[in-house]
């Protein structure tokens, strides 16, 4: 089946090479808006993901000024 078929068939009124590029690019700017929403849903699921990994964090133990200069030394 060529691509003129596929026009012809649901009789979209593509009928130059003109109107095949400008379908083709927005196809293609459908396609980014798509990606770029899928992203965005992955950064969420990941961040959601990540949030009880906050209640396992711990304050470092109280240390007096003694245990800065071993440090330094």
């Amino acid at each position: 089946m060529s691509a003129g078929g596929a026009a012809q068939r649901f009789n979209l009124g593509i009928d130059g090479a003109s109107d095949r590029a400008a379908l083709d690019q927005m196809i293609q700017m459908q396609a980014a808006i798509i990606s770029y929403i899928d992203d965005f849903k992955l950064m969420m699921i990941l961040s959601l993901a990540a949030i009880p990994l906050v209640l396992l964090l711990r304050r470092a133990p109280a240390t007096t000024d003694s245990d800065h200069a071993m440090a330094i030394e």
